[in-house]
């Protein structure tokens, strides 16, 4: 009657899905193998009542799923996206940390927030020093030119000699595969519709997944990533670049927050975006043109037949 089976985020040595409530077993493929006290059922196949299919690809060492049956595959959708890094190695890449938040703001007001360094002076001394927040050049937009489909973003250029979004602002780690003398001296930053910030650096990769959980909350899992061999030797320590992130994510966290319950307010009617905000105006106007898209009324069937899985994760997946 629609439980969650799974609860755990990740594990290993799966061997059949329970479900808790009423015991009904599926296998690791997702086919329904037991089924109390359904034997006298008319009209009834296991083979019916498996577990949803879900459609499933890689790129760069990440696994992309898509729950639309007949959507476009992951070449078709993210194709443009992905054509801007055909140098980097990023299946090379190893997970070096992750940090998990629970942030009681919209994941649209955290969408406006990643899209902006307005805010940088005031919230974030410690990144505006190594990046100043009127650096660098916005390179894709959902909405106007240059435009993208399905992302918007661009990139912040080092202050002075830094060469990192670290605490010092230098970096002893080598640049990753690929980035050319260009690349070495700035932060891509890429906000990929629905969930996902993408911020490329010098010497390492750093992913942001947004998970609403209501209209006042959401799950923010944030990895640091690192070149797999870098990451074998000896002394490695990736803190002056996770502890700086962790500490400016704490301060974007706080100010969304105040956002969500000021925004709550009857009292709030909204104001003008500044020079600074182009791509918070972009992505309100996309929010807004998909909102008025006419929802999909097609009879969709309930029953599906197995559970796709991706290939065997090696060193470095995500």
């Amino acid at each position: 009657r629609g439980t969650r089976i799974v609860g755990e985020t990740e594990g290993t040595k799966l061997g059949s899905l329970v479900c808790p409530y009423h015991a009904w077993t599926y296998s690791t493929e997702g086919r329904l193998v037991g089924a109390p006290h359904t034997e006298r059922l008319v009209d009834f196949s296991k083979e019916e009542y498996g577990l949803r299919a879900v459609r499933v690809d890689t790129w760069g060492g990440f696994v992309w799923a898509s729950l639309d049956d007949a959507g476009p595959t992951l070449g078709e959708e993210m194709g443009e996206f992905f054509a801007r890094f055909p140098r980097f190695d990023f299946e090379g890449l190893g997970l070096g940390a992750r940090r998990t938040y629970e942030v009681e703001a919209n994941w649209k007001i955290l969408g406006e927030n990643y899209s902006e360094c307005y805010h940088c002076a005031p919230i974030h001394p410690e990144l505006n020093r190594i990046t100043h927040y009127t650096s660098g050049a916005y390179t894709a937009y959902f909405m106007r030119e240059p435009r993208a489909p399905n992302f918007n973003g661009g990139f912040m250029e080092f202050s002075k000699d830094y060469t990192s979004m670290v605490w010092s602002g230098y970096t002893k780690r080598p640049p990753l595969k690929g980035m050319t003398k260009e690349d070495r001296r700035r932060v891509d930053y890429y906000f990929v519709f629905p969930h996902l910030f993408f911020s490329l650096h010098p010497d390492y990769l750093m992913v942001h997944r947004l998970w609403p959980r209501s209209p006042r909350h959401t799950t923010i899992e944030c990895d640091w990533y690192f070149d797999a061999g870098v990451m074998e030797t000896e002394g490695f320590d990736p803190s002056d670049a996770v502890d700086l992130w962790d500490l400016i994510n704490r301060q974007d966290w706080s100010v969304c927050q105040r956002t969500q319950l000021g925004t709550q307010s009857r009292a709030w009617r909204g104001g003008r975006f500044s020079g600074q905000e182009s791509q918070v105006h972009d992505f309100e106007k996309y929010i807004a043109a998909r909102m008025r898209e006419p929802l999909d009324t097609k009879p969709r069937s309930p029953r599906r037949r197995g559970l796709s899985r991706p290939r065997t994760a090696r060193r470095g997946s995500r």
